[in-house]
């Protein structure tokens, strides 16, 4: 804003008064204005923010019910071949198990997190209410928790893959092949664990979010 010299002479102090208050007002307005526009920009930001939040929590959703919709099946199957192979280690001649449920299949799931980083990096969670900055940052760290266990978990499914037909193992092969298929085992119970409040996470987030 440009501020000009009166164009004519101050002869007295009402004048001076007069163009001291003009120049104020002028500023005010100014400053009024730009406070509305910058306002109005927080609250696109804040909106668009709370929209990818939702959408993107939508998504992740639907990924992690698609990846544990045989969970109960992978876990049943897991504990029979661990049965199976205790016997081998006794030595016994156990039957295989005919149903290998998710072995097979298994899915995990990959999250994002998109929304999030782009909120933080435009500073957009700094216009969101507390409470929706609280929920939000909540299920996002809870699912960077989980993605870091999952990889893990990929990481224990790789070595399980090696196996090749489990029935043709030997009998102290299968000491290994126990102990991987627990660790296998228990990664499953954790992260099934983990979704499950990470779900109750994602439902606090988005009741904010609305």
């Amino acid at each position: 804003m440009d501020i000009h010299p009166p164009t004519h002479p101050i002869r007295s102090v009402r004048d001076f008064l007069l163009h001291i208050f003009t120049i104020t007002c002028g500023i005010l307005i100014a400053l009024g204005l730009d406070q509305v526009v910058e306002k109005r920009r927080d609250e696109a930001l804040a909106a668009q923010a709370r929209q990818e939040f939702r959408t993107e929590i939508d998504t992740n959703r639907e990924k992690l019910r698609e990846a544990f919709q045989d969970e109960a099946a992978l876990e049943k199957g897991l504990q029979a071949w661990i049965d199976y192979g205790e016997a081998r280690r006794r030595h016994d001649t156990p039957t295989a198990p005919t149903a290998i449920g998710g072995l097979a299949t298994r899915r995990f799931a990959r999250l994002s997190s998109s929304a999030w980083q782009s909120a933080v990096a435009t500073q957009a969670v700094a216009k969101l209410d507390f409470n929706q900055v609280q929920a939000v940052s909540a299920a996002y760290t809870r699912q960077q928790a989980l993605q870091v266990i999952t990889d893990h978990a990929v990481e224990q499914w790789i070595e399980i893959s090696g196996f090749g037909d489990p029935q043709t193992m030997s009998d102290p092969e299968w000491g290994n092949g126990v102990r991987v298929l627990r660790i296998a085992l228990a990664y499953a119970h954790t992260i099934a664990t983990n979704a499950a409040l990470l779900e109750k996470d994602y439902d606090r987030a988005e009741a904010v979010l609305r």
